[in-house]
């Protein structure tokens, strides 16, 4: 049963509406359905038994508000202090931008009930506008099978089955893959490449019982790729010892929930062959595993699709289950399409879930956006089926998509790397334009600070696990791969610190200590924007990295040293502490990579000229960036006896004398038991507008060996 306001409600009605106003996820001033003149008549048309005033109450009364004063109240409670309560309605649209127009609109799937006035952001009383109630937001979902439309607008969300299982999604799945071979001409061609060295054979009958690993042996063939977290220890594992047997059977019941899972979702997208890094790569044999870990690349590049695990926290989990959600949407209500709807074109409406699971936060909060290696599994897959906790999702290069039939959006992830991609996608089919040498090195920083944030369950992973994306970065980049920088753009490829407090060296040896990859902690690059050398930039003399396999460039690193000839003048490191906020006579801010033992941990520090009879050098001072302006002296009791040096990376000779931060150093450490020219990094220093041509004549050009 309908009120008379209800009866009179219609999709397409909203729809007119909303093309005379409309802002994303802003409820109009004016452009609305006008419903109960208060709170207390929606209150009774529920008594009397209004389906759809009812859904609307249970939303009043039980979905908290979750903005400005009114925040933890629900919206019955928050009435008392409105001076109106009537009841609007409108039509939104949850996948574009809040502020975005109609003419970004392809989907209508929320309707916003507003009781009082609507908040205004152009309003000058922002106090008034703070007591005001959001709108509850309610979902609009329709039957899959049965899409409505509004002239050119889609209509509501497909309902979900919530086993991820099921035939639906199976099917919705393959339709995706197909759809992506027959119609997306942006997309790599349908091919079949060779077999990587090893694949799960799953047989070609959806029932069998047991697959078996298969030895390739140069076979070609079309294979999906599975993209998951470990989550711990894993059985069964390929073993030198497991070879023989599992290339005769595995039983499928023996093997972890999200390998099952894999081997079921393949079996349905009609393909044989799965790859999963446990299984193909023999796990006790470091010699197979340095091998095989190097072609990460091609085997991501040229799987048919990647099944990425998104949900699963390992490897027992499984990715298939049902997943209804533990909100309660109430009853679900019917409204007219149109006012001429006959009783089947109907749209159901339901109280939204305010933290239902979306691609876009899958990909940034799920298990795998925290592990290292699946930064390259996804970024070099042209195509991933994603399962989340409660529905599908597909990504190529034609875009996004997902099971609800949302269209890309803001509910998708955006591409923070076109350079790259449009370098992946190249090498599958022809492009109309070079890939942009500059861009893809700025790219290639970024990729590094995302990957710095990762967690590897062992350290010595931290370069064979970026092997496959710079294996496909380097024909493009071109020069030498120095663990980890680039010898075309050293300079900037040096200029990296840490993102939080520190970025402590590891232990055990994996890399330079000029190189990012010398820590597990987060780092960002300060690098200059720019490609014209000057004359006080540091020159690469030399450079040599000796990795532990001959057959993986990109793999493990041995051994690495670089030598510079550059500017340097010394620095003395203090642990005086000061809390001055722009302390006079500053010259720069230092930030040191780690503590030194028994030492306070500098956050960063302010550095500091100072003279000793005709020559100068750097002081650094701890800073803690108080307000508090006083006086203050140096306290030379309380600097380091290490020697220390401040070399000069690069400048920017343009923004001298304009109080801009214009020249970049590294800070080395020197090495204490050698008698020469022997360092390592210690951290980043930046010095604000020096005047170069008459300072620099006081610092010392030298060659300098750095490990």
């Amino acid at each position: 049963m309908l009120c008379d306001l209800c009866q009179g409600l219609s999709i397409s009605h909203l729809v007119e509406l909303a093309e005379t106003e409309l802002s994303g996820h802003d409820f109009p001033q004016q452009a609305f359905y006008q419903h109960h003149g208060s709170y207390e008549k929606l209150k009774c048309s529920a008594q009397e038994g209004c389906e759809f005033c009812q859904l609307i109450l249970e939303g009043f009364e039980n979905v908290p508000v979750r903005e400005a004063y009114w925040e933890g109240e629900t919206r019955s409670s928050a009435v008392e202090g409105l001076e109106s309560s009537d009841i609007k309605i409108c039509i939104n649209s949850e996948h574009i931008y809040s502020g975005h127009t109609i003419e970004e609109v392809q989907m209508f799937d929320i309707l916003m009930v507003q009781c009082g006035d609507p908040i205004n952001a152009s309003s000058e009383d922002g106090e008034e506008e703070y007591r005001k109630i959001s709108p509850l937001r309610l979902a609009l979902k329709v039957r899959g099978e049965e899409p409505k439309n509004v002239e050119k607008y889609k209509i509501g969300r497909n309902e979900l089955d919530p086993e991820l299982a099921s035939e639906v999604n199976l099917r919705c799945a393959r339709n995706w893959l197909d759809e992506c071979h027959e119609q997306h001409t942006s997309c790599p061609p349908e091919q079949t490449p060779m077999l990587p060295s090893r694949v799960v054979d799953v047989g070609t009958s959806k029932d069998a019982q047991f697959c078996r690993i298969l030895v390739s042996n140069g076979m070609s063939g079309k294979y999906v790729a599975l993209s998951h977290c470990w989550g711990g220890p894993i059985s069964p594992l390929l073993t030198t010892d497991a070879l023989h047997g599992f290339q005769e059977a595995l039983a499928i019941s023996d093997l972890p929930a999200n390998f099952r899972d894999a081997v079921l979702v393949t079996r349905n997208l009609g393909l044989q062959y799965l790859w999963i890094d446990s299984l193909c790569i023999v796990q006790d044999s470091k010699q197979d595993w340095e091998v095989e870990s190097g072609k990460m690349c091609s085997i991501y590049q040229n799987a048919t699709v990647t099944i990425s695990a998104s949900a699963s926290r390992g490897s027992k989990d499984g990715f298939l289950k049902c997943t209804a959600s533990q909100f309660n949407a109430g009853k679900s209500v019917s409204l007219r399409l149109s006012p001429n709807s006959g009783p089947e074109d109907v749209v159901s409406v339901s109280l939204k879930d305010e933290d239902e699971e979306n691609l876009l936060g899958l990909v940034l909060s799920g298990p795998l956006n925290d592990r290292g290696w699946t930064l390259q599994e996804v970024l070099l897959s042209s195509r991933i089926l994603y399962y989340g906790n409660r529905q599908i999702y597909w990504q190529c290069p034609w875009g996004f998509q997902s099971a609800e039939g949302v269209p890309s959006g803001n509910q998708m992830p955006e591409s923070s790397y076109p350079e790259i991609s449009h370098l992946l996608y190249s090498q599958q089919r022809p492009q109309d334009r070079e890939v942009n040498q500059a861009l893809l090195l700025a790219e290639y920083y970024t990729l590094v600070h995302e990957y710095s944030a990762r967690k590897l369950s062992f350290d010595c992973d931290k370069f064979p696990a970026f092997a496959g994306i710079v294996q496909l970065l380097h024909p493009a980049i071109g020069g030498d791969y120095m663990a980890g920088i680039w010898s075309i753009d050293v300079r900037a490829g040096l200029l990296w610190r840490a993102e939080m407090m520190t970025c402590e060296h590891v232990q055990d040896y994996r890399a330079p200590s000029w190189s990012w990859a010398i820590t597990n902690e987060p780092i960002v690059f300060d690098y200059f924007d720019k490609r014209t050398p000057t004359p006080y930039d540091v020159e690469l003399i030399s450079h040599e990295t000796k990795v532990k396999s001959q057959g993986n460039q990109y793999g493990q690193v041995e051994a690495a040293t670089l030598v510079l000839r550059g500017l340097t003048k010394k620095l003395v490191r203090s642990n005086q502490k000061l809390d001055i906020s722009s302390p006079d006579f500053e010259s720069g801010t230092v930030y040191f990579d780690e503590a030194e033992p028994g030492r306070d941990v500098e956050v960063w520090s302010s550095v500091f000229r100072a003279s000793e009879g005709e020559d100068d050098y750097l002081v650094s001072v701890i800073n803690g960036r108080g307000f508090e302006q006083k006086e203050w002296k140096i306290d030379f009791d309380l600097c380091s006896e290490n020697e220390y040096l401040a070399l000069l990376i690069t400048a920017d000779e343009e923004s001298e004398n304009n109080g801009l931060f214009n020249t970049a150093c590294l800070v080395l450490a020197k090495v204490a038991e050698d008698p020469g020219d022997l360092y390592v990094r210690a951290g980043y220093l930046h010095l604000e507008a020096a005047e170069l041509k008459t300072w620099t004549t006081s610092w010392e050009c030298q060659t300098l060996t750095i490990i």
